[in-house]
């Protein structure tokens, strides 16, 4: 059985300082402006990202459910096949489409992306995914789009806990979406940004001789406000001698999903929306 996996990520919508004219008004749950914007394009969307190109394709609501919008999101190389041709062999450039499964959840801001090697490594399609979706967002709903990874908080304490010695750590926080998440970080950035109406908060913390210290408080509430999409961090230690960066995007949750009955390639959406679904109930229940 050739089962197909898939990264958890989550989006969050931060609406700018400054309003721009014509802008409309955000859904209600927010999270559906980028389903709406996908849906109401009447085409797919293309767009480049540093010289390549990308686009969301044929998105559209599960059949009688408005909360999951399922399509694909791909990546254009070209290439190269040698046709041949009486006394030489010419090269002759095709497309090359790679598609990766997606389905996204507008009432949780959660999105499924399928993982293929092929494509790119998760950290830059996040990035990529949060480039097209502001192209076609924040003219429209006068917000940024964030993608991040759903992690493993445990982690990040496990690899404190085994530090020899720790030179940074680094804490990138994104505004509050107002949504549930840990309500002690959430507050604490929601007054801030009242302030200063900034889009993302970093925390660097350094001590060149590797003796930065990590208390468990205030650390543990960004950890888990970064753990449920909101962020991302990165810590420096040193372990049996040798130094080495980690990342929260080398922690993001994947799950897997069974190919539909009769397919040995092809997912259902039902199948998609029941495990994420599974997931996020898991995920309450352990909070709770």
């Amino acid at each position: 059985m050739n089962v197909k996996v898939f990264y958890v990520l989550r989006y969050t919508l931060v609406e700018e300082g400054q309003a721009r004219l014509f802008a409309e008004p955000l859904p209600t749950p927010k999270g559906y402006a980028i389903c709406g914007a996908l849906t109401n394009a009447g085409a797919d969307v293309f767009f480049r990202y540093w010289g390549v190109q990308y686009s969301f394709v044929g998105f559209q609501h599960i059949q009688g459910n408005s909360r999951f919008l399922l399509g694909k999101f791909a990546k254009l190389k070209k290439v190269d096949l040698g046709e041949y041709e009486p006394g030489d062999i010419k090269s002759d450039s095709h497309d090359n489409w790679i598609p990766l499964n997606c389905l996204i959840d507008c009432e949780s801001q959660h999105i499924l992306i399928e993982k293929k090697v092929s494509f790119a490594d998760i950290g830059s399609i996040m990035s990529i995914m949060s480039f097209g979706l502001n192209r076609i967002i924040s003219d429209k709903y006068n917000c940024k789009v964030f993608i991040k990874g759903i992690t493993n908080k445990h982690l990040f304490w496990n690899i404190v806990d085994e530090s020899e010695r720790i030179y940074a750590l680094e804490l990138k926080l994104l505004s509050p979406n107002l949504l549930d998440a840990n309500l002690t970080a959430r507050a604490s950035l929601a007054a801030l940004k009242m302030l200063f109406t900034q889009d993302t908060i970093t925390i660097t913390l350094k001590n060149d001789a590797g003796n930065l210290s990590v208390p468990v408080q205030p650390t543990n509430d960004y950890i888990d406000y970064i753990s449920e999409g909101e962020g991302e961090w990165k810590i420096v230690r040193m372990l049996q001698g040798v130094k080495r960066k980690f990342y929260s995007r080398d922690s993001i949750k994947t799950i897997d999903v069974p190919p539909s009955n009769g397919s040995s390639n092809e997912v259902s959406p039902d199948s998609m929306a029941s495990v994420l679904i599974d997931i996020l109930n898991k995920s309450r229940d352990e909070d709770g």
